[in-house]
């Protein structure tokens, strides 16, 4: 068989796949080859309106304060404002301005004017909305009787996937401001820096705040991320005459994921403070130059300068995961409503995992972000038994149970319970209870990696005066926010916070119970009738809940919550820490137990056949889920921001979906219309 495939969307984004299966079979042999090719183009953000902004409708303010023409803020070491503070400048350069001119006092002087919103960088059309990707893929399965009782059967995989992602080019921050929690926040400006335009240093330890510079001419931030993944299956299954006979198998899986990422035109830190610092220093580097943060876009940076500056960082990672599992199933003996089924087996899994990241990530000379190196190894063993219990004609029961133990948690037993009643032909009620265990996984205990995660702080959000209580900022606010040293005439700098996270050693497994109860109606007077041939409806209530779910905390509320309680609580306030200029400093966010997650809601199911009429047999069906609530609460009593119909983080919970197909088939031809409704959420 071979198959094809093209399509587009309207805005680019062209699809083409295509395969190839060959297949064959002999007396005690069968065997299925596969080859497969699929590549995505990409779709600019730029390139729907939707997403050509940094947030639907709130124009530049919502966007970076990275900007090409740079942004400084900083304070006059020797110059007092009318309140008798040191005169904080937060400017940034008329537009098109190749050689600076400062005027001390004045922040719309000389070639510089007052940064606000209107000044913001609009990053998003250099993102992309849709990623290109290529991959190819290669399957293959054989199965061999070896004898009338024992079959032996392999299956392998492999596949590759190259994509590429982009984004806005990488701003450069620095000084302590910047709120990177690295090296970039401790870069001071000599006076002597030859590009330094304002006649006196730029201290990290009084003056200086922090400049944000975005170098156009560097071009784009590009992520190239190239991944093979690899999958082999041997197993040998039969059957025993034993009893009432047993079907038996056994099977070993090795599976395996080699990663590599390539991150081009980020920069080196470590040198970035060499270029802006003692131009002697720098000039005894091979291959220093000065950076000049201060011409901007009428200045580009040199050649000499990128070269020095820029960098391509290489992260790689593997996974590793053997499995060997056997099981037996047959029959015990009979009750009521026929023979009692059993099936019971071992597992044994293997996994192992390295991440190592770019050494410019480790020692925080990356701009990028911070990662630690990643080698771990996790055992797990597994017995299951379950049984299903016929005990009526019209009553079946189900009985399941597992025992699992972990090297790094020890031992642990779940089990489920079911039942299915049909007191009528057509009318069966069913449910289940179980209970559930999940073992963190490698990343979550050892990972570690910083992002900029997007944060309002109440005390500022859009250069709010903290103590000017006409601006909005309630009486009990204002007072958190002093509490927490807001200056006055506070403004956040960004509201992309880089916040570190990831994994946590001291996290323990989730622990679950969750119930379903349902019904199936297929009612026997809509069979064979002149308009139907059968329809079916089926309801099912479900309700989960997990204690010690594995989660980041929602960081804007708890931030929100710290503030609320009043700045100060070490139980709410603990991951936020200030500058002196207010900015926050990154918060911590490791991966966590939460106390519990809880969900419950109804899926619903409705299906109908017509009867064959002369002009073809229509079906139709709908499926449709409705989520009644979701609550996560963390371990600091904090409730997530995350619910029912609500949006963070670009994820959501809606509360309908509905799914629904209508089918005409007629003779050699069948025309399916399907529709989709995803009830609306609102922004966070």
């Amino acid at each position: 068989e071979v198959h094809g495939y093209y399509g587009e969307y309207s805005r680019g984004g062209e699809t083409t796949e295509a395969s190839i299966t060959l297949g064959g079979s002999g007396d005690r042999w069968s065997a299925v080859f596969a080859a497969t090719y699929f590549d995505q183009e990409r779709i600019s953000s730029g390139s729907w309106e939707q997403s050509s902004g940094c947030q639907p409708g709130a124009g530049l303010a919502a966007c970076s304060s990275g900007v090409p023409q740079g942004r400084f803020v900083f304070t006059d070491p020797t110059l007092l404002d009318a309140d008798g503070n040191p005169f904080l400048y937060n400017i940034t350069l008329n537009p098109g301005t190749r050689t600076p001119v400062f005027v001390r006092g004045n922040p719309n002087g000389g070639t510089f004017n007052s940064f606000d919103g209107g000044d913001r960088f609009n990053f998003a059309p250099f993102n992309l909305l849709l990623t290109p990707s290529e991959r190819k893929g290669l399957f293959t399965s054989i199965q061999y009787d070896i004898s009338e009782t024992l079959r032996f059967k392999a299956k392998a995989v492999y596949n590759n996937r190259t994509s590429t992602n982009q984004a806005a080019p990488e701003p450069i921050f620095v000084g302590p401001g910047a709120g990177t929690g690295g090296l970039a926040d401790t870069i001071s400006i000599p006076a002597n820096h030859p590009f330094n335009p304002f006649g006196f240093a730029l201290d990290a330890n009084s003056n200086f705040v922090f400049i944000g510079r975005r170098p156009l001419e560097v071009g784009p931030r590009i992520f190239e991320q190239d991944v093979d993944t690899s999958y082999l299956s041997l197993g040998l299954e039969g059957t025993l005459d034993v009893g009432r006979g047993l079907d038996w198998d056994a099977t070993y899986i090795h599976t395996e994921n080699e990663a590599t990422q390539r991150f081009f035109n980020g920069y080196n830190i470590g040198r970035v403070l060499l270029a802006l610092g003692d131009p002697a220093v720098c000039a005894a580097v091979p291959n220093c130059v000065p950076l000049d943060l201060f011409g901007v876009q009428g200045r580009p940076f040199t050649q000499a300068m990128i070269d020095y500056i820029r960098t391509t960082q290489n992260d790689a990672s593997t996974q590793v995961l053997d499995v060997f599992g056997a099981n037996v199933s047959g029959e015990l003996f009979d009750l009521g409503g026929g023979a009692a089924g059993f099936a019971a087996g071992v597992e044994h899994r293997r996994y192992e995992g390295d991440f190592n990241p770019d050494p410019l990530r480790q020692t925080g000379e990356s701009q990028d972000s911070f990662a630690a190196p990643i080698s771990a190894t996790v055992d797990v063993s597994e017995l299951y038994a379950e049984v299903g219990l016929p005990l009526a004609e019209s009553f079946d029961a189900s009985l399941a149970l597992r025992y699992s133990d972990y090297s790094t948690f020890g031992g642990t037993t779940t089990g489920k319970a079911g039942f299915r009643w049909q007191p009528i032909e057509d009318f069966v009620l069913r449910g289940t209870f179980s209970t559930g265990f999940r073992a963190p996984n490698l990343g979550e205990l050892f990972g570690l990696t910083q992002f900029g995660a997007t944060l309002t702080d109440p005390c500022g959000p859009t250069g709010t005066v903290v103590v000017n209580r006409a601006n909005g900022i309630s009486p009990g606010l204002e007072a958190a926010c002093v509490a927490q040293n807001v200056p006055n005439n506070f403004e956040q700098a960004n509201t992309q916070i880089t916040t570190f996270t990831g994994g946590n050693p001291d996290l323990q497994p989730e622990e679950s119970e969750s119930i379903t109860f349902g019904a199936v109606y297929s009612p026997r007077w809509a069979e064979d009738l002149s308009w139907s041939s059968r329809m079916d409806f089926e309801v099912l209530y479900y309700r989960h809940e997990i204690e010690g779910a594995i989660q980041a905390r929602d960081i804007q509320a708890l931030l929100n919550a710290c503030l609320a309680a009043g700045g100060t609580d070490p139980r709410l306030c603990s991951a936020f820490t200030r500058q002196s200029n207010g900015n926050l400093n990154p918060p911590n966010n490791f991966l966590q137990n939460f106390v519990t997650i809880e969900t419950d809601g109804v899926d619903l199911k409705a299906n109908w056949v017509s009867p064959e009429w002369s002009f073809g047999t229509f079906s139709a069906s709908l499926q449709s889920t409705f989520v009644n609530d979701y609550e996560a609460v963390d371990a600091d009593g904090v409730v997530s921001s995350r619910t029912v119909g609500v949006e963070v983080s670009d994820s959501a919970i809606p509360e309908w979906q509905t799914n629904a197909q209508l089918v005409w088939t007629i003779g050699d031809i069948d025309a399916t219309w399907g529709w989709r409704y995803i009830g609306a959420v609102v922004e966070d």
